[in-house]
């Protein structure tokens, strides 16, 4: 992977943790479902990521894992892209709360 696609793909996911961070802290969030959160996720980042990239990927499938799950497999899925230091606060904490069961 270029240097130059691999900084995209940080981007991405960087991308990713802020709409994360967004959706959290929407006034709406605590009244919502885990679905409506995924999908009201799924519409931000559509309008702002590649729907090709890894990190929507990631997130088309993760959304739909065990709750408990999610926030390891963005980790892994963050590595998997050579993306070994990926921190998003919002996503460790409530990625169980966000996806689509």
């Amino acid at each position: 992977m270029s240097d130059q696609v691999a900084s995209q793909e940080n981007r991405n996911f960087e991308i990713f943790c802020e709409q994360f961070a967004n959706l959290v802290k929407a006034e709406s969030y605590p009244t919502m479902t885990a679905q409506e959160r995924a999908e009201k996720l799924d519409s931000l980042l559509i309008e702002r990521i590649p729907v090709s990239s890894n990190a929507y990927q990631a997130w088309a499938a993760i959304r739909n894992a065990a709750p408990s799950q999610r926030s390891s497999l963005y980790e892994s899925a963050t590595i998997s892209v050579g993306i070994k230091d990926w921190n998003c606060p919002a996503v460790e904490e409530r990625s169980s709360q966000v996806g689509s069961n």
